[in-house]
């Protein structure tokens, strides 16, 4: 299991340097469009591409965090919010 987490965290990691590199690339491309260095075209492709790298982002988040929910249950775990706030 911890093995799985720290697959997880990787690909986080990795999907989050994806995401902000296709961002900076987003911004880039907007510039030179404004410059009249590329097309509407060349920017609407980066901004796709940036989409869809931090919709990737946000899936493998949130299959972590589904992860360590199901985790979380399977050790017997709940999440009675009258027990938390008690515990506090």
């Amino acid at each position: 299991r911890l093995t799985s987490d720290e697959l997880f965290v990787e690909r986080i990691e990795a999907q989050r340097d994806a995401a902000k590199a296709s961002t900076d690339a987003e911004t880039i491309s907007w510039e030179q469009y404004q410059s009249g260095l590329v097309d509407f075209i060349s920017f609407l492709e980066a901004q796709r591409r940036a989409d869809n790298a931090r919709r990737e982002l946000i899936s493998e988040e949130s299959s972590y965090l589904l992860n360590r929910v199901n985790l979380h249950l399977a050790l017997r775990g709940n999440f009675d919010l009258a027990q938390i706030s008690a515990e506090e």
